[in-house]
């Protein structure tokens, strides 16, 4: 029985990578794989990584708001983009060898609108 399940994870994660391929575009993969979970609710992914590539990560790197503060390590996203292609590598392979690790969010205080108390805000890095 139990070999069955790993059958069956193994056969969803190939359907999975039959769809993207690591090519398509990771909200065309997530829908794939949302559609897939509901029609196997008993199965488990493998992984992920196969939707993680350059294209995706640049595409979600351009939504950023280039106005937002930055994070603990102090690098903004324009500092980022001046070495995007080798950053967005680096961090694929670090995110695929299982090595990378996410900074910690900076913590500051903001005023709450109306009172003179502050509230927290977490302000992350570029690469979080």
């Amino acid at each position: 029985m139990r070999r069955e399940g790993a059958c069956h994870r193994i056969a969803l994660y190939r359907e999975t990578s039959k769809c993207t391929g690591g090519t398509e575009p990771m909200a065309t993969g997530l829908e794939r794989i949302r559609q897939l979970v509901s029609e196997h609710p008993d199965r488990k992914m493998q992984t992920l990584m196969h939707l993680v590539n350059a294209e995706t990560l640049r595409n979600v790197h351009n939504r950023q708001d280039a106005n937002k503060a930055y994070g603990v390590d102090k690098v903004t996203k324009a500092e980022y983009e001046e070495n995007i292609e080798g950053n967005l590598n680096n961090l694929i392979a670090r995110m695929k060898q299982f090595s990378y690790r996410p900074q910690p969010v900076r913590r500051t205080y903001i005023p709450k609108d109306g009172s003179d108390q502050m509230r927290p805000l977490g302000v992350p890095t570029v690469t979080s």
